[in-house]
């Protein structure tokens, strides 16, 4: 990851922990889910240290955010930072995220299936079957999506 992107995602991770109000998260949530989409380009300069912390950092605030639309642009976040370790080889422990499940509203189960699905954490598969009998025909989809990712 370049210098600039590591200040840069630093900066929006400082923003996300310290700001009162959920507008403000949500906007650096969705700036840091916008640079982990860029760094895709430049995959082989990613350090994984970074991108583990980031992970970690990103997926604990989303658990512990009360707003709706702030906690959606950390699934999203978590989902482009999910598909960078994807990319890279790098595992990542997901369980919080299946702790939560029963929480989540639908549009924020969506991505919870995709980071899950990017952990390539076999012993989730029956996590992710569970949602092909889910009563929304697009959670289905996705958890079918999901399960293909993981082969």
């Amino acid at each position: 990851m370049k210098d600039c992107h590591v200040v840069s995602l630093q900066k929006h991770i400082e923003r996300l922990r310290h700001s009162a109000d959920p507008s403000e998260r949500a906007l650096a949530a969705d700036e840091i889910g916008d640079l982990l989409q860029q760094t895709l380009a430049h995959l082989p300069s990613v350090k994984v240290d970074l991108l583990r912390e980031a992970i970690i950092e990103i997926m604990s605030l989303a658990l512990k955010e009360t707003d709706s639309m702030a906690r959606e642009s950390l699934l999203h976040a978590l989902v482009n930072a999910s598909s960078l370790a994807c990319a890279k080889g790098e595992l990542f422990d997901p369980s919080p995220i299946v702790s939560a499940l029963d929480t989540f509203t639908e549009e924020e189960l969506e991505y919870a299936l995709y980071i899950l699905a990017f952990s390539r954490r076999v012993n989730f598969r029956s996590v992710i079957r569970r949602y092909l009998n889910h009563s929304s025909s697009n959670i289905r989809d996705i958890a079918r999506q999901a399960l293909q990712e993981m082969e």
